[in-house]
């Protein structure tokens, strides 16, 4: 229980959809920041409370009502993407309501990650080929 002894998880991910569609979800998550065991938030994709996204993953925008509500408590909020042009973290920042914001860009070069052409034989008519 979030008011009297911690609720035990360390680490808990969720979506900004069940999220929003879940009050006993936010009603905890509210009471662990309240009582000091809500560490961080981090949201990951924040691109998609971009103007373009605003269709594709609506709950993304009242994620802006949730961080409000957990900010008084001195919760960190961390917006995570990597296909932010400088128009879309103007966006973010405004979307999500983040008040001087540390912005942090790293390099796109990561080599943990490589492109790979795999050649194979062609498929007629929907079969495999042996």
């Amino acid at each position: 229980d979030a008011d009297d002894g911690g609720p035990g998880i360390r680490l808990l991910y969720t979506t900004p959809e069940s999220l929003g569609s879940n009050a006993r979800l936010r009603d905890a998550l509210r009471a662990c920041a309240r009582n000091g065991f809500l560490t961080s938030i981090a949201v990951d994709e924040a691109h998609c409370v971009a103007s373009w996204g605003h269709d594709f993953r609506p709950a993304y925008l009242a994620l802006k009502d949730f961080r409000d509500d957990v900010a008084g408590h001195g919760v960190p909020f961390q917006a995570l993407t990597a296909t932010a042009t400088p128009r879309v973290k103007e966006q973010i920042v405004s979307a999500l309501g983040l008040r001087d914001p540390a912005l942090v860009a790293t390099s796109l070069n990561r080599p943990n990650l490589r492109y790979e052409v795999i050649r194979r034989e062609s498929v007629i008519g929907g079969g495999h080929s042996e």
